[in-house]
């Protein structure tokens, strides 16, 4: 398994599809953030914890494809090539050939999508501080938090491209999915007013949850009237989103196994 993770790295590491959705999710985040950035409610411009109150929406995108696209392309380009049986082939077994995929999709996917939410705020905490819109250790769990949707939504995506066994098509379909499961679980309270929370019931908005501060406070600080959002999350937020999002990711993995190990993949 340790030569099929070396080379699934440096056919990533080589691929330009890496480096192309990369600089475009960057620049849509930008351009996000640039629109939606108030300088009235941020008086003390871009700080660590100014930034992290805006991820919400675009962490979610950012981070969902990546997830989605990532996944599919290192689990499923070998599909599209008919390349797939030349590791078995090559006298490597089946569960070598599927646990490598896996560690080397999650592995880059949760690198990349933490660099993604965590480096804009490193970076303008280091210019300006931290600042006063969030507290530092509420940001902090949530982010380690924002592992265990990724783990489920790799875990989904690896078992729709071994359905489809066609990246693209698994990527097409996965990011209908994952937004879809946002839209549904906004639903109660778009609609109907509702308080009614549906956010773990997919990955999609599993992410969301984390990632997404709602509930603020203005705070006057140094004569100026400033956003405080609230970052600790309920005891069913904490523990559902590791519990389910976990449970849901190892039934979707058992089930790809499964798929994988008796099914032709040519």
């Amino acid at each position: 398994m340790y030569n099929i993770i070396r080379s699934l790295n440096y056919q990533t590491r080589r691929d330009n599809f890496t480096y192309i959705l990369l600089i475009c999710i960057v620049a849509f985040a930008a351009l996000m953030f640039y629109a939606d950035f108030d300088a009235g409610l941020y008086p003390d411009g871009l700080t660590g914890s100014a930034v992290t109150s805006m991820l919400g929406d675009m962490g979610v995108i950012g981070a969902g494809a990546v997830t989605v696209m990532m996944t599919a392309r290192i689990c499923g380009w070998d599909f599209n090539d008919k390349t797939i049986n030349y590791e078995i082939l090559a006298g490597h077994d089946k569960k070598s050939v599927f646990w490598g995929r896996f560690t080397v999709a999650f592995v880059w996917v949760t690198l990349m999508c933490l660099a993604l939410i965590s480096l804009p705020v490193i970076l303008c905490t280091a210019m300006n501080g931290w600042g006063y819109n969030a507290e530092l250790k509420g940001v902090l769990v949530r982010l380690v938090l924002v592992i265990f949707p990724i783990f489920r939504t790799v875990c989904e995506m690896l078992l729709l491209t071994f359905i489809a066994r066609n990246c693209y098509a698994s990527m097409l379909v996965g990011w209908i999915g994952f937004e879809f499961g946002v839209i549904i679980a906004m639903m109660p309270k778009e609609l109907f007013g509702s308080d009614l929370d549906l956010s773990l019931l997919f990955s999609s908005s599993s992410l969301m949850g984390v990632l997404s501060y709602t509930n603020y406070s203005i705070g006057y600080v140094d004569g100026k009237d400033v956003e405080i959002f609230e970052t600790a999350l309920s005891q069913l937020k904490l523990y559902g989103t590791i519990g389910i999002n976990t449970a849901a990711g190892l039934l979707c993995l058992g089930i790809a196994y499964l798929i994988f190990k008796k099914r032709d993949m040519a």
